[in-house]
């Protein structure tokens, strides 16, 4: 996925499903390099840093009330594989630290 992709699909969220998301992700530059990008994502709006010599898999996290009512949308706007998103309950994180707080995770590929 090209930067302005993610971006565009980014601002396609739904903000009554998702009202905060951040990841590192790998994307494509305008002049065909690829980097990882952390992204934030916060009622609509999207910002995205460079995150050099980043080579771990992508990572990303979304937080919202609703979102497992549109977890199949999120997954198919982010082109993540599906099955890929996992959602957690709050207070069980995927880590067994309890760091969530009634969120969707997703590990995009």
């Amino acid at each position: 996925m090209d930067r302005a992709e993610l971006e565009a699909a980014l601002k396609k969220l739904p903000q009554d499903a998702v009202y905060r998301a951040k990841g590192l992700i790998p994307v494509t530059e305008s002049g065909g390099a690829r980097q990882t990008v952390l992204f934030n994502y916060v009622a609509g709006r999207v910002t995205m840093d460079p995150v050099p010599n980043y080579t771990g898999a992508p990572k990303m996290i979304f937080m919202g009330d609703e979102f497992r009512r549109y977890q199949t949308k999120v997954a198919s706007l982010l082109r993540l594989p599906e099955g890929s998103l996992k959602l957690t309950t709050r207070g069980h994180a995927p880590d067994g630290h309890g760091h969530d707080h009634g969120h969707g995770h997703g590990h995009g590929h």
